[in-house]
């Protein structure tokens, strides 16, 4: 499935993009205090590497990046590579957001991308994740802005005294 193909009625929730058949297998590559990085193969020679670096706050907020194989410089990028897999590349990045989340416990994310155009499809289903991803794992979306060609999401942990 190519990312123009997803659309938000694909998806009604974070359980149909994280169901287990969608997501590919990954492991942790380095925990550190300051970052962890996943990896994962769509298909030879084709990796992806989820980032989380801690920013430099007093609090325990993160950011988040993540890569793929470009197809044309084999070297990784964070513009889409039209390289297929989308809808099982988001599933696992999403997985491993949600194992980060829970380990980590972090007291925000803040999560970048590229917009191609206005209105880009990869960004909506991204508005509806952040938006949807939060609740059951006590974090809400606290913020959304686009940023000279790009966007961020801020993922915050709700605070329960």
């Amino acid at each position: 499935m190519i990312l123009s193909e997803l659309t938000i009625s694909n998806i009604s929730s974070l359980e149909d993009i994280t169901k287990t058949e969608n997501i590919l297998s990954w492991k942790w590559q380095k925990k550190t205090p300051d970052e962890f990085k996943a990896r994962f193969t769509v298909q030879s020679n084709d990796h992806v590497d989820v980032v989380f670096t801690r920013r430099d706050t007093e609090e325990n907020d993160w950011e988040l990046e993540f890569t793929r194989t470009s197809p044309f410089t084999k070297q990784q990028t964070v513009v889409a590579t039209a390289g297929g897999h989308a809808f099982e590349i988001l599933a696992t990045v999403f997985h491993i957001i949600l194992h980060f989340v829970k380990d980590v416990k972090p007291d925000s994310v803040m999560v970048w991308s590229l917009e191609r155009r206005k209105n880009d499809p990869r960004t909506k289903l991204y508005d509806k994740m952040f938006k949807n991803l939060p609740g059951k794992f006590g974090y809400t979306l606290d913020g959304r802005a686009d940023v000279g060609g790009s966007v961020v999401w801020i993922i915050k942990r709700i605070k329960t005294d």
